[in-house]
């Protein structure tokens, strides 16, 4: 994945791109601490880590690639009663 938006990002500096919007994981770049202890270490520590030093990659590149950008990031959701 983050070779494809460092693709991404320099076609859309040639062509005047003025945005990208890339959706990203909870636990993603500085959402990760929002975690609990346990999904921390599921993250870490399974075939999971994999995907998400990429989607930290991602978040990293976006960031860093001078171009306005928007980086949504899915809640947490449960089937608990909703809250505020």
């Amino acid at each position: 994945m983050a070779d494809s938006v460092a693709n991404a990002i320099t076609v859309m500096k040639q062509h005047n791109v003025p945005e990208i919007v890339v959706m990203q994981a909870l636990a993603v770049g500085d959402s990760f601490p929002s975690l609990s202890v346990w999904m921390r270490s599921v993250r870490h520590w399974t075939y999971m880590k994999h995907s998400y030093d990429d989607h930290d990659l991602v978040d990293e590149e976006v960031k860093s690639s001078g171009i306005n950008y928007v980086l949504p990031r899915p809640p947490w959701l449960t089937n608990g009663r909703a809250t505020r």
